[in-house]
């Protein structure tokens, strides 16, 4: 009986080994790239996202209040009657819910910006007669670099009926600047209802 004794011969090996080699170096060269790539995109995309929740959360907190009733700077000096742009410490924003029972709570969000951590923090505070009592208390934004407000129309910030907010954001892949105004839709509560 007769036996194919054929087989690959040492050069054909180191050929086939050398392909492959090279074919594997595209692939993992086209994978890195699209690694890096993806990487780079969420970060921007991560910003982004962080940036227009928090904007669109102190939107909504300031819209719904009689304004600033409460405001700090950066370094916890009473900036109320400040008619300039500040970077804030701890701001203070009240509204009055009136619920279905006749009831009227007012509800105080405290709003304190650590510039260390890059984050605004939120306490929500429900008064409804009995006595404060705090009710929530969360991040409303990470990565914020700088946060600044300003008061509009020449006035303080005590008697300003909207306000400018800045926020700039930033990771390793990028830089968000958002900035938006804000009316106070209750403003005109607050002189009958924080007067003494």
């Amino acid at each position: 009986m007769w036996m194919n004794n054929k087989g690959f011969t040492t050069i054909e090996l180191i050929l086939a080994i050398a392909i492959a080699g090279i074919i594997m170096g595209a692939v993992g060269s086209f994978l890195v790239f699209n690694m890096r790539g993806f990487q780079t995109t969420k970060g921007i995309i991560d910003i982004q996202y962080e940036g227009q929740l928090a904007i669109n959360q102190l939107t909504s907190i300031a819209q719904e209040s009689v304004g600033i009733t409460v405001l700090k700077d950066d370094s916890g000096t009473d900036s109320i009657q400040v008619i300039n742009e500040i970077t804030p410490g701890t701001i203070e924003f009240v509204q009055y819910v009136e619920e279905s029972s006749g009831l009227e709570h007012e509800y105080t969000y405290v709003l304190t910006y650590d510039q260390v951590a890059g984050e605004i923090l939120v306490e929500k505070i429900d008064d409804d007669g009995t006595g404060p009592v705090s009710i929530a208390n969360y991040v409303l934004g990470r990565y914020i670099t700088d946060f600044t407000i300003e008061p509009t129309g020449g006035r303080n910030f005590d008697t300003s009926k909207s306000i400018t907010i800045r926020l700039i954001l930033a990771n390793s892949k990028t830089t968000n600047d958002l900035q938006t105004e804000v009316k106070f839709r209750n403003f005109e509560v607050k002189s009958r209802t924080l007067s003494p």
